[in-house]
């Protein structure tokens, strides 16, 4: 019974192989491949779901042995029900952990033809995509948000625990070379042998420039740390596209194809001429656009009715407090 052990790392396509293995349960159950997820779900509570992973790490080498057994007898019951004899488990929570899981891990490599598979980036192309993940975005250290200087030397302690991997699972431990052209689905269904609909699976987990600055200004208000979907609740509820001003001036002042629209009623215009007089020809006009409102001007503009609209709102709301104050001692 062979199993596929993914553990990452972090940012290097491990949404896009999930959702991949995710997608294309059905075709892999045709080749005799089963997709356990990325929680201990097999095994059952209490290691289940996504708060099972943190006590695996911090069980005993005993229990680790136990609950590793009991997983592969699961494993081998499906085997033998429903005739998979290979399994794939994938979470790249498990990179920074083999120091903290080698009981399991050793029990799964005594019991199984266990295959450990992680992606490589650079650090120079992985740590400013780390730091906008962890550091910002995601903000997992309490107190200020730090700079990159100072995360950044954090970050790439990640990188270590690949010496514990080789150390201790090295004939197992299979490192491929991540880079941004790669399309890690596909060279992750070649290299492991797998049927995986690759065709729309990347998922980038990344905000924009605008949206990581926003959430920067609100997670910096905060000492602890702050999941980004608290960010998701509070500032943007409805999860909705923030539309571009750029885009929306164009829309509102770009009005140059005016002449080949009134070219396209031509017959139309002529006939106005014709039965109203010269005064009335309008095709012989070439049309000069109007001057487009100078994007800095107008996003400037823009600034001082949204200081306007704040303060008013500010005011409001503090009349809203104290109304409510009344209301509540009058209780």
């Amino acid at each position: 019974m062979r199993l596929i052990l993914h553990i990452g790392m972090g940012k290097t396509g491990t949404s896009s192989i999930q959702k991949a293995l995710e997608a294309s349960q059905d075709k892999l159950a045709e080749t005799g491949c089963h997709y356990l997820g990325m929680w201990l779900d097999e095994p059952g509570e209490p290691f289940a779901g996504f708060q099972g992973l943190p006590k695996l790490f911090a069980s005993s080498p005993e229990q680790q042995k136990a609950l590793a057994s009991s997983f592969v007898a699961r494993m081998h019951a499906k085997e033998k029900e429903e005739g998979y004899n290979t399994f794939v488990f994938s979470n790249e929570a498990l990179f920074e952990q083999a120091e903290r899981i080698i009981p399991f891990v050793s029990v799964l490599r005594q019991e199984t033809d266990l295959c450990i598979l992680a992606y490589l980036r650079d650090p120079h192309e992985w740590l400013p995509s780390a730091f906008a993940q962890w550091g910002i975005r995601h903000k997992t250290k309490c107190g200020p948000l730090q700079p990159f200087g100072e995360a950044g030397r954090s970050l790439i302690l990640q990188y270590e625990a690949l010496r514990s991997w080789f150390r201790y699972f090295g004939d197992s431990l299979f490192v491929r070379r991540h880079e941004k052209s790669l399309d890690v689905v596909s060279d992750m269904a070649e290299f492991c042998g797998l049927d995986l609909d690759a065709a729309g699976a990347r998922h980038l987990e990344r905000s924009e420039p605008a949206e990581l600055l926003m959430r920067a200004a609100f997670n910096a208000r905060f000492s602890q740390q702050v999941l980004p979907d608290r960010f998701n609740r509070i500032v943007f509820p409805t999860g909705q596209k923030i539309q571009s001003l750029r885009e929306l001036a164009d829309l509102c002042f770009q009005n140059d194809e005016i002449d080949e629209i009134v070219e396209e009623q031509r017959d139309l215009f002529e006939f106005v001429a014709a039965e109203f007089g010269p005064d009335f020809n309008f095709l012989e006009k070439q049309y000069r656009p109007a001057k487009v409102p100078d994007h800095s001007e107008l996003q400037q503009r823009m600034l001082d009715y949204l200081v306007e609209m704040t303060l008013q709102q500010a005011v409001r709301i503090k009349q809203l407090e104290q109304r409510i104050a009344a209301l509540e001692q009058d209780q």
